[in-house]
């Protein structure tokens, strides 16, 4: 399958083609004025893209993505919106996804701690889905290192509650699991916030 790149910014546009060429796809990139006639995907910045412009590449492309600093995350019309900046391990999976033709959809069951997404799977510890669970249910909403350390300080001794990385500890071995199960690591740093599940 090829990939069209729609950007006005070069190295970026450059990262993107690399990200698509190591999902399988072979990505050839365009600027704003050069429009492909033909592309399996279309991947379009939406800043530097006019909307006559996107509506003439809806009809380039079987699946379109469109990223930019203006959008919210979420699907219209047969076309995926990302906001800018977007998670690149998240694109990657959308492109793997779209080109498997299965959808995107992250499944969290608690009783028996399995995180699914596509066709992969990955089992969590009690604490890792204890936190995982925490992100899951507040998907787009960042969770703060506050309410995650109260959380996993849970049940456990006082030299354990002393430990002020608890917190960093489980998101990075959660973050380790997904990228071997699921081949992203998923949860993303909110700078000075906390963590999140987009």
């Amino acid at each position: 399958m090829n990939a069209a790149v729609i950007t006005g910014e070069g190295l970026y546009g450059r990262m993107l083609c690399i990200e698509l060429c190591s999902a399988g796809l072979s990505a050839q990139l365009y600027t704003p004025q050069e429009l492909p006639s033909a592309a399996d995907i279309v991947l379009a910045d939406g800043d530097c893209t006019t909307p006559e412009q996107l509506a003439a590449l809806r009809a380039v492309g079987e699946h379109m993505i469109v990223f930019s600093r203006r959008l919210r995350d979420g699907e219209a019309d047969g076309v995926l919106y990302l906001h800018r900046p977007m998670s690149i391990a998240r694109l990657r999976r959308l492109v793997i996804s779209v080109t498997a033709g299965e959808e995107e959809h992250l499944r969290f069951d608690p009783d028996t701690r399995i995180v699914r997404i596509g066709g992969g799977e990955c089992r969590l510890s009690p604490r890792e889905a204890a936190l995982f669970s925490l992100l899951y249910e507040r998907r787009g909403e960042a969770v703060t290192r506050a309410e995650a350390d109260a959380l996993l300080h849970i049940g456990l001794t006082e030299t354990a509650e002393k430990r002020t990385n608890l917190c960093e500890v489980y998101i990075a071995a959660l973050r380790r699991k997904l990228r071997h199960g699921l081949g992203a690591p998923m949860i993303e740093t909110v700078r000075g916030v906390g963590y999140m599940l987009p």
